[in-house]
């Protein structure tokens, strides 16, 4: 059971009561208690019930296959969400060769491809969905995706109203400082078309693409700059531009200064401790808007 800080006796919100069953335990002789195949989740507060569904199947053992929501009463179907998977390992050619080249032999890597999420109403389905990542020298990025396409009907053709995400890391770093290839240093947000962002998450093309962002990182990967790109600034401006607002930060992390594309400046002084922000003074046409705080000892 879990309960809020009011702990009141006679407003049923102060209380949310969750029921939790779990169905066929999987036991390896060497191993011992591997986990259980179906988690159900009773929410008696909005009487909904949760079926987990987990793989028993290495390489995929614990990940979540798929989820399904009904009314506890009536059975109904509220919704079902649906989790794909790859895996591959070195020296083992497929589909997905080069993605696990780096990984030592046996080892297996496993990707989230897609995610599906089926909405119901009063047990009638109604629409799906769709997220799909794309991989590419997956070692490069930790892992992580170069493209996420969403889809409003699961089809993802060309035009129906599908975007992806792309992804460009931080390239060219040492062995040792592998971490940092976990960052994006560009993020464009485009018209679903095939391959249209595999190697161009750094171009702009005017007539597909909707958004995109530019980041800069010190050598503790703090963000120093984010920069957005204008496409056009009216109608003469073919060529767009970059609006950036620029950081700065202390030895603990902390941020000291961000500076806007307009030029105003935000200042941020911290206790003694380097946790809580005690001063924060925006800079701008003359003039300085300061703002003071005070925590309780206690809680923070």
């Amino acid at each position: 059971d879990a309960i809020n800080d009011d702990h009141s006796d006679t407003i049923d919100t102060g209380c949310y009561r969750f029921t939790y069953q779990y169905e066929e335990a999987t036991v390896d002789l060497d191993r011992d208690l591997q986990g259980f195949k179906r988690l159900v989740i009773t929410d008696e507060q909005h009487d909904t019930e949760t079926t987990q569904t987990y793989s028993v199947d290495y390489p995929l053992t614990g990940r979540l296959i798929n989820k399904t929501i009904k009314d506890a009463d009536t059975q109904r179907l509220m919704g079902i969400e649906e989790y794909v998977y790859h895996s591959c390992q070195r020296g083992v050619t497929g589909a997905y060769d080069g993605h696990c080249e780096n990984l030592p032999n046996g080892a297996h890597r496993v990707f989230l491809d897609d995610k599906l999420l089926h909405h119901y109403t009063m047990g009638t389905a109604n629409y799906t969905l769709m997220t799909r990542n794309g991989y590419s020298q997956p070692h490069l990025s930790n892992g992580q995706p170069i493209t996420v396409t969403y889809d409003g009907d699961a089809q993802r053709a060309a035009g129906d109203g599908a975007y992806t995400r792309c992804y460009l890391y931080v390239a060219h770093v040492p062995e040792d400082q592998w971490w940092k290839r976990s960052y994006a240093t560009h993020v464009k947000q485009t018209h679903w078309q095939p391959g249209n962002c595999l190697t161009a998450a750094n171009d702009w093309d005017a007539t597909n693409d909707l958004n995109m962002q530019a980041f800069g990182f010190d050598d503790r990967m703090n963000v120093i700059a984010k920069d957005v790109y204008l496409d056009k600034t009216s109608s003469g401006d073919l060529g767009g531009h970059w609006l950036g607002t620029d950081f700065t930060y202390d030895d603990y992390g902390n941020l000291l200064t961000q500076t806007q594309p307009t030029g105003l400046v935000t200042e941020f002084s911290y206790d003694a401790s380097h946790t809580f922000v005690t001063e924060q003074s925006s800079i701008g046409a003359g003039l300085t808007l300061t703002s003071r705080f005070a925590y309780d000892a206690g809680t923070g």
